[in-house]
């Protein structure tokens, strides 16, 4: 249980701080996501928000509703494990992309990822602890999932109005 509901959490909810704290989406994985956005025509900095924002849903469903802290710490991890076999597969062994500018290489998240995943996979919660339900874990959930989400968008929103503003400037001294 604690696996579910602390262990994988705080993974995730380190990755999504960093990378929401750099604001930069060309630090994203890449061989998939950003070369899957600029074949889609997809905005950068929205696709960002929005993946940081669902892993603060993953996170917040994980902390507070213990019946879907499994199951959401599973898909979670599988589609994070897809993306990384696919950039090795594409041939990024450089960087992850999961902890912003500062990303160990796939193969290094995909195996802390994969380790994460078995637990999480053969380990039976209900074996060892029982489950205690909360007052109102759908409440608590959704009231974190919309921090996360509001963060995430307001966050990557104003550092891209500040590059954006700061363009001009850079521009002009880098010609004079």
């Amino acid at each position: 249980m604690a696996l579910c509901r602390l262990v994988v959490p705080a993974w995730l909810l380190m990755a999504a701080v960093v990378t929401l704290a750099e604001a930069n989406p060309h630090t994203l994985p890449p061989m998939t996501i950003l070369a899957g956005a600029a074949s889609l025509g997809l905005p950068l900095d929205i696709l960002l928000a929005t993946l940081v924002a669902v892993m603060f849903t993953a996170v917040a469903v994980m902390l507070a509703v213990g019946h879907l802290a499994r199951p959401a710490a599973a898909i979670t991890l599988i589609v994070v494990s897809l993306v990384l076999v696919c950039e090795m597969v594409l041939g990024n062994t450089a960087t992850s992309g999961f902890l912003g500018a500062h990303s160990p290489p796939p193969g290094m998240i995909l195996g802390a990822n994969s380790a994460l995943l078995l637990g999480v996979l053969l380990f039976d919660p209900t074996s060892i602890m029982p489950s205690c339900p909360g007052r109102s874990p759908v409440m608590a959930a959704v009231m974190l999932s919309t921090v996360g989400v509001v963060a995430s968008y307001w966050i990557v929103m104003q550092s891209d109005q500040t590059l954006h503003a700061n363009a001009p400037a850079i521009t002009e001294r880098g010609a004079g």
